[in-house]
């Protein structure tokens, strides 16, 4: 073969080589993406585990009541059966603030302004210890039946919860919540933080949640949790 001239073996076997580098950099691209995809799931599974330790079963049970004219301060009451305690116990008014109301038995009075319709309130209660929500004293005479409807399971973020993971020295939080990962969390902007900070040049999945407080239910946290 003359000098300065390549072979057609050369070619193929060039052709070869790079055809095989390029199938290689395909399938390392490929599966890159699906690696960062499998971190971010197990960073939100280990998130919600996080956020779900700080929450506590609670739920809200619409009661209605049809007026046939307005009325000021009509006491009405419904019985119900709590599936825990009925401490944390509060009436909602349809305008959205908390009623005077008051637990005798597996009787919830309350009392509050009817228009003209159907009118709808909610009592919302949540699996804490926590002071009695209903301690008014209202008169029972007169009072109008409500009817419950069906109780609506939802989670409320736990003062209690909150306050006893955040006391906690991290690497218990981590054994006691099984974690493979790092983690840290930050709450009302910031003000309160728990955990680890980010190391550098690290990928750090967040996860952030606005959760209705159980002693509370009118207010909200906002609860950011970083997984690395």
């Amino acid at each position: 073969m003359a000098r300065g001239v390549i072979g057609i073996d050369t070619i193929v076997g060039l052709g070869i080589f790079i055809t095989v580098v390029g199938m290689a950099f395909a399938i390392y691209i490929q599966s890159f993406p699906s690696d960062i995809s499998t971190l971010k799931i197990e960073s939100d599974i280990i998130a919600e585990s996080i956020i779900d330790y700080m929450t506590a079963d609670a739920a809200d049970v619409p009661v209605t009541y049809a007026s046939a004219l307005p009325v000021q301060n009509a006491v009405l009451y419904f019985n119900f059966s709590w599936p825990y305690g009925a401490e944390s116990t509060k009436v909602i008014s349809p305008a959205g603030g908390y009623l005077d109301c008051m637990l005798s038995g597996n009787s919830v009075f309350f009392k509050g302004d009817l228009s003209a319709g159907l009118n709808i309130f909610t009592m919302a209660f949540s699996d804490i210890q926590n002071p009695i929500g209903c301690s008014a004293i209202i008169p029972t005479t007169g009072a109008k039946v409500g009817v419950p409807l069906t109780s609506q399971a939802k989670k409320r973020l736990s003062g209690t919860k909150v306050n006893q993971l955040f006391a906690m020295p991290y690497k218990k939080a981590r054994e006691d919540l099984r974690l493979g990962r790092d983690f840290r969390i930050e709450m009302y902007g910031g003000t309160r933080n728990y955990g680890l900070l980010p190391p550098p040049n690290t990928n750090v999945f967040t996860k952030e949640k606005v959760i209705e407080l159980a002693e509370d239910p009118l207010s909200t946290a906002d609860v950011k949790v970083y997984v690395w």
